[in-house]
């Protein structure tokens, strides 16, 4: 009887922790949200002064620092309790790394790092979820670069193993290295290589942690040497290659028309939120208009008539699912595209989203990059 009273505390108490993370992560993306909104405004529309250019700059890169670490904090969870779930499908893992080693590589010329990129011409297929091979490749990047004193080097090359039919990832760093102890508990949550009051070099001790769960989860293998501290460190990520797909180019959702100028409806409750949102939607050429509320958000979609709908879940009165539930039962409004917009990012809530009729869901803080595309594309891709 004791052994089950204790289990049943440790569920319970396990259960309390997922429930503070899921509620750590909406409240802390919400502001999240609307500082990074209102950083991209800043950088289009504020003055031509260096030093505000420069400060900008710095809040963007931090505010997506400290959203990676949410998401961390949340993925490692759902890992460990078998709770992601993977879109796998045809992916050139060339044009992944190559796209998020450019992406990431001004955060490392900001610390005066010399990377370099060697990745085959061709396409290099595998079979994983795209999302999630971008966090592997982004969170070996930013482990070097934390891990790697200025003026370092951090190489990143992709090749294909052919007799094994695998795809051969290696990032190297020549940075502090990892003593021999560490080296076999470098993939386990929470471990942290620098011990110092100061911990200049450490995170949450995450970032690895994911690599190793993630690669996994897409069948491959990961695994780290280096030759002792000061000697740098290896990280080699091997996932199984596939065949390129019958059809690369697949198109299954709303055609943009060429002026890529839609009529979109917000429907946000936080009126930061939703008036930075907004202006960076009137300044990309929409047309734009606002509700606070769930009714009223269903009051002008039928008054509206708009062709995208980008609506927060946590609205009072009627939530996100109602409203979506209710514009899905608007014969006029059929052919919207509804996206779901949240600071919840468990794969619940996005389930529950598509269930309730969204097409698309976005967790805060919003990558306003990937909006752009998805606004000023040639479809709508699911």
């Amino acid at each position: 009887m004791e052994r089950k009273r204790a289990e049943a505390a440790l569920r319970k108490a396990d259960r309390r922790k997922d429930e503070f993370l899921a509620m750590l992560g909406h409240e802390l993306r919400n502001p999240l949200g609307v500082i990074k909104t209102a950083a991209h405004l800043l950088r289009t529309d504020g003055p031509p002064d260096p030093e505000l250019a420069q400060l900008r700059e710095t809040i963007e890169l931090e505010v997506s620092q400290m959203a990676r670490l949410l998401d961390d904090l949340l993925d490692i969870s759902r890992i460990e309790r078998g709770l992601i779930r993977l879109k796998k499908e045809p992916c050139d893992l060339a044009a992944i790394v190559r796209q998020v080693v450019e992406s990431r590589r001004p955060v490392l010329e900001e610390t005066c790092l010399d990377l370099s990129l060697d990745v085959p011409a061709q396409p290099l297929w595998v079979i994983g979820d795209r999302t999630r091979l971008a966090q592997i490749v982004g969170n070996l990047l930013d482990n070097a670069n934390k891990f790697t004193d200025r003026g370092g080097q951090v190489t990143v090359r992709l090749s294909e193993d052919l007799s094994e039919k695998a795809a051969l990832l290696i990032v190297r760093d020549s940075g502090i290295g990892i003593e021999p102890a560490l080296l076999a508990l470098v993939f386990e949550p929470f471990v942290q290589a620098d011990k110092s009051l100061a911990r200049s070099r450490s995170g949450l001790g995450l970032g690895l942690a994911l690599v190793k769960g993630l690669v996994e989860l897409q069948s491959g293998e990961v695994g780290a040497s280096s030759d002792g501290l000061g000697r740098g460190s290896e990280f080699t990520v091997r996932l199984p290659s596939a065949k390129a797909p019958a059809s690369l180019v697949k198109s299954n959702g709303l055609a943009v028309k060429a002026t890529h100028c839609r009529r979109v409806l917000v429907i946000e409750d936080n009126s930061a939120a939703a008036q930075s949102l907004q202006k960076f939607l009137v300044k990309n050429g929409h047309t734009v208009e606002v509700a606070l509320r769930g009714s009223d958000g269903i009051e002008a979609a039928q008054r509206f008539q708009p062709e995208i709908v980008l609506c927060d879940i946590g609205l009072p009165g009627l939530d996100g699912y109602a409203v979506a539930q209710a514009l899905r039962q608007e014969p006029k409004l059929k052919g919207a595209y509804l996206i779901a917009v949240s600071g919840y990012g468990q794969e619940g809530n996005r389930r529950r989203a598509l269930e309730a009729g969204f097409d698309r869901y976005l967790t805060k803080p919003i990558d306003l990059a990937e909006l752009e595309r998805l606004f000023g594309g040639t479809t709508f891709d699911e």
